[in-house]
């Protein structure tokens, strides 16, 4: 039985073939679909009982299946402005070379921001937000100026970082996420479930 792990270049084969929405939605779809899988990732992590955070057991396979599609929509929110992985991780990193995710998180420097990986996670989001809300009143679409491109890199950057420090956090790891992502897709892709609602289709 082999353990080979997935490259990022094999995770972001399958996860651009599986996306299927409107070339006029590009950038503005993954960006808004981003938004919502970091919503539903942490009200499953940090359920409330009248604002106070309670402990609930959430089985792996859940937590492992929102952050697959959280890292999901970050491939593709990227690709659609034209940012490669690479550009991701280099920021990451700083210009280490990464193979796979879990390079990735291994060669990760240390953050300016010290804020909790769910904290960053509704920042960054919300900065990927901003950039498609204007990009649909300004009509720049996911041909986005110098500035709001940095800006996207920086935002997404933090958001595979906060994936990261959630995957240690859960004892998991972000390669388990890629590897469990991409087969997910390619089960659904293979069955022609790829359009549709719910984790179970």
């Amino acid at each position: 039985m082999t353990n080979k792990k997935l490259t990022i270049e094999q995770y972001v084969l399958v996860a651009r073939s599986t996306a299927i929405y409107p070339e006029s939605a590009a950038f503005t779809y993954p960006a808004l679909g981003l938004c919502g899988e970091i919503g539903e990732t942490i009200d499953l992590l940090l359920p409330t009982d009248e604002e106070v955070i309670v402990e609930v057991e959430v089985p792996l396979k859940h937590i492992i299946g929102e952050l697959g599609d959280v890292l999901w929509y970050v491939t593709n929110t990227a690709l659609d402005v034209g940012i490669s992985l690479v550009e991701l991780t280099d920021y990451v990193t700083g210009g280490l070379e990464c193979e796979t995710f879990g390079d990735v998180a291994f060669k990760r420097h240390v953050r300016a921001d010290e804020r909790t990986p769910f904290l960053k996670l509704i920042v960054y989001s919300g900065m990927i937000a901003e950039i498609a809300k204007k990009g649909l009143r300004d009509g720049y679409g996911k041909e986005l100026p110098k500035a709001k491109r940095d800006y996207a890199i920086l935002a997404l950057s933090e958001i595979l970082v906060g994936l990261c420090e959630l995957c240690e956090m859960y004892n998991t790891s972000i390669d388990e996420i890629a590897q469990m992502n991409n087969k997910k897709l390619t089960d659904r892709q293979n069955r022609g479930k790829i359009k549709g609602d719910g984790d179970e289709r």
